[in-house]
């Protein structure tokens, strides 16, 4: 459809050579389909968990949904200490529903707007800072 076309081979966010090596053998090695997934992320040094007593930081990846909800719920109940003001909603996914607690002044990462009766998440820098509503 267009004429001229653009493709950047070079990563500009990272500014030692070493990195961008890496970073381009990680991508090289994970579209490579005859590797395994986790042999990969062993090889980078990705640290990867096998039982969430092991999940000890508060920034973690996930790849599914149903995962993210169980890590955040891991992490709210053993990691953040909570307020004791705050307010508790539920989020259903695939028939199991997860309470989470929502206080002021959390700042939330989020896939969707979300907003409840007493409170909504207001969006910054793909940032949402929770906040009453007056």
């Amino acid at each position: 459809m267009f004429d001229a076309h653009i493709i950047l081979r070079m990563n500009k966010r990272l500014k030692d050579p070493k990195d961008r090596e890496k970073l381009a053998d990680l991508k090289r090695d994970i579209f490579d389909l005859n590797l395994d997934i986790i042999k990969i992320f062993e090889k980078y040094d990705f640290k990867i968990i096998q039982n969430m007593n092991k999940l000890n930081t508060k920034d973690n990846i996930s790849y599914f949904r149903s995962r993210s909800y169980k890590i955040n719920k891991h992490v709210q109940d053993n990691l953040v200490d909570i307020p004791s003001k705050f307010y508790e909603f539920k989020h259903e996914h695939n028939g199991r529903t997860y309470n989470f607690k929502y206080y002021v002044g959390q700042y939330i990462i989020c896939r969707q707007p979300f907003k409840r009766k007493k409170c909504r998440i207001i969006h910054k820098l793909y940032v949402w800072n929770y906040r009453l509503l007056p």
